[in-house]
């Protein structure tokens, strides 16, 4: 099993388990460097940009989701696997 695929799967997971469980939640921000970017696009987030935090001398980009999206995202993927 690629580490990655397992990752995003994990990733989208908790988006799951975040939208069934803190309905008062709207969307998730995250920090990461940019190698991580895709990472995360995959999993669902999109690029705010830039993030103002210093930390080290790497650059770090914030990513946001809304968790209305990863509940969509989740009801497809459920209709997806009802499909099979």
């Amino acid at each position: 099993l690629n580490p990655i695929s397992q990752g995003t799967r994990t990733l989208r997971a908790y988006m799951q388990w975040l939208v069934s469980n803190t309905p008062e939640v709207e969307r998730v921000l995250l920090l990461c460097k940019k190698e991580l970017i895709g990472f995360y696009e995959g999993a669902g987030f999109r690029m705010v940009g830039p993030s103002l935090v210093e930390h080290g001398a790497d650059q770090w980009y914030e990513m946001a989701q809304k968790t209305a999206f990863a509940a969509a995202v989740g009801a497809a993927c459920k209709a997806d696997e009802t499909d099979r």
